[in-house]
C-alpha cells in the first residue's frame, strides 16, 4: 500500500507540473483528473470489507489501556 502512495503522489505531481508547463488551462484539467484519480484510489482503499470490532472488544480494548495507564501514573 505504501508503494502504491507514493506512486500516486509522484504521478500526481508530474501531471500538475506537466500541465503547468503547457499553460493555464491544461493545469486546469491537470487538476481535475488528479483530484478524480484521488478520489478512485480512496474509494478502492475503503471497500468496506474491513471487520468491525465488538463491543465488547473496543470495551476490553479500552479497560486495558486505562488500566495500563492506571498503574504507570
Amino acid at each position: 500500500m505504501r508503494l502504491s502512495a507514493v506512486l500516486l503522489v509522484l504521478a500526481s505531481a508530474g501531471m500538475l507540473l506537466g500541465g503547468l508547463l503547457i499553460g493555464r488551462w491544461a493545469l486546469g484539467v491537470c487538476v481535475i483528473a488528479d483530484s478524480l484519480a484521488v478520489a478512485v484510489f480512496a474509494l478502492r482503499w475503503d471497500d468496506g470489507s474491513a471487520a468491525q470490532p465488538s463491543v465488547h472488544e473496543v470495551q476490553g480494548t479500552l479497560a486495558g489501556v486505562l488500566e495500563r495507564a492506571r498503574r504507570a501514573g
